[in-house]
């Protein structure tokens, strides 16, 4: 069986937080939050790694498009998907130019949408994962 898939998630509201920690961990993810952008960005560089990031595109501390943009100097593999409670395309468009790979709506419409977005992130995750891994032992893609 495949280990857990470590999910990081950002965003300036504290229910929301509270409701995605419980939902991931139901999931069988090991799902970290945090409210502070800055804070999120130090542990991505510190902790161990994050396999999925999802963050808020509007918070108060630091624009999640700066954020992205700081993720992105730091490379990986991470899947990053964008939440906003806002119809702001240049900003959408702005996260998928710098890797986003999905975006959710806030409020969200279901929880079983969340896990979907989360899943499929989870599917790219292991599909790259496993061709790195065939690279290295020299099995080609």
């Amino acid at each position: 069986m495949a280990r857990p898939l470590r999910v990081l998630v950002v965003d300036d509201e504290p229910a929301i937080l509270r409701t995605l920690r419980v939902c991931l961990a139901r999931e069988g993810f090991v799902c970290e939050t945090e409210t502070d952008p800055r804070e999120a960005l130090r542990r991505i560089r510190t902790g161990p790694p994050v396999h999925i990031f999802l963050m808020d595109i509007v918070m108060p501390e630091m624009d999640g498009v700066a954020l992205l943009r700081a993720l992105r100097e730091k490379g990986g593999l991470t899947q990053t998907i964008v939440m906003t409670a806002y119809s702001s395309l240049d900003r959408i468009l702005d996260a998928y130019r710098l890797g986003a790979l999905d975006y959710l709506v806030k409020p969200f419409e279901s929880l079983d949408e969340v896990i979907e977005v989360i899943r499929a992130a989870e599917r790219r995750y292991r599909r790259w994962q496993h061709a790195v891994a065939r690279t290295l032992k020299g099995e080609g893609v």
